[in-house]
């Protein structure tokens, strides 16, 4: 029956997530493995603005493709994974750091979820 719906849902050895889902017709859900992206990233050739004029030079940009399937299809995915670099992250939301000499190392464990908006029927 069509209408908005709490849910809960287990994946990627034992991370549970809970959040609505928004029922208005037929929805197929599919569920993708862990540590699976639903974006690939691919090259697109564009054209180049230069002193406000739009020049013939080629230029190779990188572009995200979202995979999500067909209409009323929805791809669901939501692992967490590690991340380590040296100086200052960006956010400062850092879990934790090491010292070694001058240089500070973070540490942070972070959620790889989609889809997100309110355009999609599954919601985090």
């Amino acid at each position: 029956m069509a209408d908005m719906y709490n849910r809960t849902t287990w994946q990627c050895g034992g991370l549970q997530n809970s959040g609505n889902l928004v029922v208005d017709g037929n929805i197929r859900l599919t569920f993708l493995p862990c540590a699976e992206f639903q974006c690939s990233l691919g090259f697109y050739k564009g054209d180049y603005w230069l002193t406000g004029c739009l020049n013939d030079i080629a230029v190779y940009k990188w572009e995200s493709h979202y995979l999500q399937g067909e209409p009323r299809m929805e791809k669901v995915t939501y692992w967490k994974y590690f991340v380590a670099a040296a100086n200052w992250p960006k956010n400062n939301t850092a879990d934790g750091y090491w010292n070694f000499g001058c240089v500070q190392y973070w540490w942070d464990f972070k959620t790889y979820k989609l889809p997100v908006g309110c355009n999609f029927r599954y919601q985090y």
